[in-house]
């Protein structure tokens, strides 16, 4: 796997499928990615929802959507923060003689 750069991993977890394989995928994840947010997206009706968003941040995720609307916004969110980062680190502050 190809690693250098990364700052985000965005999983999409559609039911039914087992909830134990993203918990493992997230596992593998954190270990080989420590410094990379994990968002996970799983989206299901209520009557679907399998898991407790705590067992996969247990797991290492750094967020958990159970929505598409919300993993836009947690995207929109980590975007806005890593712009400003790198516009902090981009440019100098300026200094101002007085």
């Amino acid at each position: 796997m190809h690693t250098d750069g990364a700052r985000l991993v965005c999983i999409a977890d559609l039911p039914p499928s087992p909830p134990s394989k993203t918990r493992y995928l997230v596992r593998k994840l954190r270990s080989v990615l420590p410094d990379v947010t994990i968002l996970v997206g799983r989206w299901a009706p209520a009557e679907l929802a399998d898991e407790d968003r705590a067992l996969l941040v247990d797991a290492g995720a750094n967020h958990v959507a159970a929505t598409l609307l919300e993993t836009r916004d947690q995207l929109r969110a980590f975007a806005a923060h890593e712009r400003q980062r790198a516009e902090a680190t981009a440019s100098p502050r300026a200094t101002v003689a007085r």
